[in-house]
């Protein structure tokens, strides 16, 4: 229903941000890299939280998802509904890249679902490489 959707967009968007979170935060600002944390970013039938969008919401061209699974539980699922999103918001906005930090011990069959749509998937490494990524791509693309 659309109210229990608008309920759960408010919840995610007010939750506080994670470790991993954070960190790329202070990356992307130490970088001077504009961004929005927690960012509505809008498909063509839904809308969509995601950890950051460069440079904003209404206009994204890169996004980027961090997720930490440190339990064995529901893996594959939350890996079906990442790239469910990623595809959703590709179809929106054609040009969008999907960057996707993950940390915990994920299945190779979970991971390849994500690998498949994104356009990095990086497992367990240091924020630090974002930096390098995000430079890339902005460097090679012109999208920031």
């Amino acid at each position: 229903s659309k109210g229990g959707q608008k309920g759960a967009l408010i919840a995610a968007v007010r939750r506080r941000p994670t470790s991993q979170e954070r960190q790329i935060e202070e990356l992307l600002i130490k970088k001077s890299i504009t961004f929005t944390r927690q960012a509505l970013v809008h498909g063509d039938t839904r809308r969509f939280v995601v950890d950051f969008a460069l440079p904003s919401e209404e206009s994204p061209k890169i996004i980027i998802e961090a997720k930490s699974l440190p339990n064995k539980f529901r893996k594959d699922l939350q890996m079906i509904s990442l790239a469910w999103r990623i595809i959703k918001m590709k179809q929106k906005y054609p040009g969008l890249l999907a960057l996707v930090w993950l940390e915990g011990e994920i299945p190779p069959s979970a991971l390849q679902i994500v690998k498949d749509e994104a356009d990095y998937v990086a497992l367990n490494e240091p924020v630090e490489n974002l930096s390098e990524i995000v430079e890339t791509v902005t460097k090679h693309r012109s999208r920031v």
